[in-house]
């Protein structure tokens, strides 16, 4: 994991990462415990970067009952507020 969070560490990569998840996003499809640890390689300082890949693949998640566990458990309070309003 430490290899994994030294790569994400440079902006440049989070944000090519965040394309390509786009462009793969018709066969892609994430449960809320998948899309945990995916948000946890990118850090909250990036802006609303984390906030933009849960607005990316909200409809292809799979469990949506249990979103809850992103808006208490991983995302600050901007994000929450941002990603209340975006959905």
């Amino acid at each position: 994991m430490m290899i994994f969070s030294l790569l994400f560490d440079s902006p440049l990569i989070i944000l090519i990462l965040h394309s390509q998840l786009q462009i793969m996003m018709s066969t892609i499809y994430f449960s809320v415990s998948q899309l945990i640890t995916l948000l946890e390689f990118f850090p909250p300082e990036e802006g609303y970067l984390r906030v933009q890949l849960i607005m990316t693949v909200f409809s292809h998640i799979t469990d949506l009952e249990n979103m809850y566990l992103i808006i208490d458990n991983v995302l600050t309070f901007d994000e929450r507020n941002e990603v209340f309003f975006a959905i």
